[in-house]
């Protein structure tokens, strides 16, 4: 029940086409008791979520939250056959991979599909087999601040201020050529946010980093992921009334 003058927030799937949220018992301003809600898509967006550590995994939860994601989470070794969406790498232990699990990502990206790579301390330690066209550099344990480089449909939200978070870590990156494109970078112009074909790298360690705190967090993946695989966020069919 949603009391007078109180503010509620309720999670639902939104079906495609033409749907209409009701207040079950009318009020005395009928113009705000009715909700008209459009979703041009046919189904969620489905997502293959690849790690060791499902408990405290914060960009799992962010994902798992949208109800526009269907996540499917994976602990390696297993790794079922790759007909997502997009693949998220999060969290790895590197003992437990098998060794053409990079190797099959690669190829899935080379077919179309999207993938996301998350930082972590032991990064540079992973052989991602040509996955990745960037050198990722050892672990540098220096504080500073995370700022946008480029502003986009995934960044704009996060750009105001430039310098979004804070971070106590991070890894030096090596971009050889120009297939990169780099959206954010610590103040000494490490990269953070990288993305190449059908490829982006989060560089931002979230155990070390205040972003994953900030309201704008579950919205950044919300933005990116639809980005990525070509579909616009469903706010900009629906308008506030």
């Amino acid at each position: 029940e949603i009391k007078p003058y109180s503010v509620e927030r309720i999670n639902f799937d939104i079906m495609k086409g033409d749907s209409t949220l009701e207040l079950s018992r009318n009020d005395k301003l009928n113009s705000d008791n009715k909700l008209f809600i459009i979703n041009p898509y046919d189904a969620k967006s489905n997502i293959l979520f690849i790690t060791n550590d499902q408990r405290n995994n914060l960009l799992l939860d962010a994902l798992q939250s949208n109800s526009q994601f269907e996540v499917k989470v994976t602990v390696p070794p297993v790794i079922p056959d790759l007909e997502y969406d997009l693949i998220v790498v999060s969290k790895i232990d590197m003992n437990m991979l098998l060794p053409n699990t990079f190797k099959d990502i690669k190829k899935y990206k080379e077919n179309g599909g999207k993938v996301i790579i998350a930082s972590q301390d032991n990064i540079n330690s992973l052989d991602f087999q040509g996955l990745v066209g960037f050198g990722i550099g050892s672990l540098t344990n220096k504080g500073g601040e995370i700022c946008i480089d480029f502003v986009n449909e995934f960044t704009s939200r996060i750009s105001n201020p430039r310098c979004f978070t804070s971070i106590s870590k991070y890894h030096n990156i090596n971009i050889a050529d120009n297939s990169s494109l780099v959206f954010a970078s610590t103040e000494e112009g490490i990269p953070a946010l990288i993305m190449e074909e059908n490829l982006f790298y989060y560089g931002i360690i979230d155990d070390s980093s205040g972003f994953k705190d900030q309201i704008n967090y579950p919205l950044f993946w919300d933005d990116l992921i639809n980005y990525m695989l070509g579909r616009e966020n469903l706010a900009n069919f629906n308008f506030k009334t």
